[in-house]
């Protein structure tokens, strides 16, 4: 509890990289309370919370690399693995702590979920995205595409865009439309 009440203060005092201290602190005894678990023929609570330090760890060690998507989406893990920790619970019998295990573990992995396509974080995976999908192929020359019967394909665009200074081409407007009112 101590560690969490530290990653808390250190949170609200913006020092991310106590944030990310304590949260790397707090895994060992994650950990041990795991292993009690399974020593106890509570497996797979226990596998939860091994799971859950493992994931707070991670995100512990990208708030202090400034790695924000790997931190969100080591977050993303914690909470299923809250939300599995509740299942656990659920099927031993203990359906209160199960069910709110599963309650808080579902809304962390959501809201972080969600925070992933937001702001910078959605920026580093669009940009990721971009570089995975983007077209390497060179393009076709116009004598290539009429002699294989692409006469009618659209024209070739380049795979890379502009360098920075280098003027875009500017969309056609629409004809200004004229009033319908009459002049006297």
């Amino acid at each position: 509890m101590t560690s969490t009440a530290a990653a808390l203060l250190a949170f609200l005092a913006r020092r991310e990289v106590l944030v990310g201290l304590t949260l790397v602190a707090g895994a060992p005894g994650l950990i041990g309370w795991g292993v009690a678990h399974i020593a106890i023929d509570d497996v797979l609570v226990g596998v939860a919370l091994i799971v859950l330090a493992v994931m707070l760890a991670v995100s512990g060690i990208a708030v202090i690399a400034r790695r924000d998507v790997l931190g969100r989406v080591a977050l993303v893990g914690a909470g299923l693995a809250v939300a599995g920790a509740g299942l656990a619970n659920i099927a031993n019998g203990d359906v209160l702590l199960g069910m709110g295990g599963v309650g808080c573990g579902a809304a962390i992995a959501a809201r972080i979920g969600r925070s992933l396509t937001e702001g910078s974080a959605a920026d580093g995976w669009r940009g990721w995205w971009r570089h995975i999908t983007e077209d390497r192929r060179g393009a076709v020359p116009a004598d290539a595409a009429s002699s294989a019967g692409l006469a009618d394909a659209a024209p070739s665009v380049t795979a890379r865009p502009a360098p920075a200074g280098v003027p875009r081409p500017r969309p056609a407007r629409p004809a200004a439309r004229r009033s319908r009112k009459r002049r006297r």
